[in-house]
């Protein structure tokens, strides 16, 4: 399994250049108020094309005061385990996934330096189960009024799909839906050789 190992922050919020090193497992991030610890998980949620960022607040004005663009890399260890590469359509030890911003509105996705589109970069991260819009994921601050009016079962889906559960329920759901229809086949199976008998 892949973590990310390095956010890069260029421009972006209250960080003029800040590279943030992380480690495999639990990370901590700790420092004064105003510091900038929420605008690393913000970074991070922008460059993985997190929508609510996007409803939230003009993404321009992410961008650091009197600069023109803004850049925010995600950079994911992708060393291989047992011969076989956590990210599978990546041949580097690392993948990084970059998102410029310009003080126009515009901005574009870079997957390892190449131009690429915001649905491409979900498309990949769907591949490693990262939902970036999954608020058990990521969640700023003013996202738990909004997640705590979800229902249960929303609330149960979300976290499922974070812990990697998701598809294993769905696999599951259908598993069940199959036997349905055998036990169904062989009932009329069991109907059908009775009347014959008859």
């Amino acid at each position: 399994m892949s973590y990310i190992k390095e956010v890069i922050l260029e421009n972006f919020m209250s960080h003029e250049y800040s590279r943030i090193r992380l480690r495999k497992g639990l990370n901590l991030i700790i420092g004064p108020n105003g510091a900038g610890k929420s605008s690393i998980v913000v970074g991070i949620s922008v460059a993985l094309g997190q929508t609510y960022t996007e409803r939230a607040r003009r993404l321009r004005d992410l961008i650091r005061r009197g600069r023109e663009i803004a850049r925010v890399s995600v950079i994911f260890d992708n060393t291989p385990l047992d011969g076989k590469r956590p990210i599978p359509f990546s041949r580097i030890d690392e993948w990084k996934i970059s998102r410029y911003i310009r003080a126009d509105g515009s901005y574009w996705f870079e997957v390892d330096g190449r131009t690429t589109e915001k649905a491409e970069v979900v498309y990949m991260l769907s591949k490693l189960g990262i939902n970036p819009d999954n608020m058990a994921v990521f969640m700023h601050q003013g996202m738990i009024e909004e997640f705590l009016s979800l229902k249960p079962n929303q609330i149960l889906q979300q976290v499922e799909e974070a812990a990697g559960l998701h598809d294993y329920r769905r696999r599951v759901v259908e598993a069940v839906e199959k036997l349905r229809g055998i036990e169904k086949e062989e009932k009329e199976i069991s109907n059908l050789m009775k009347r014959a008998e008859e």
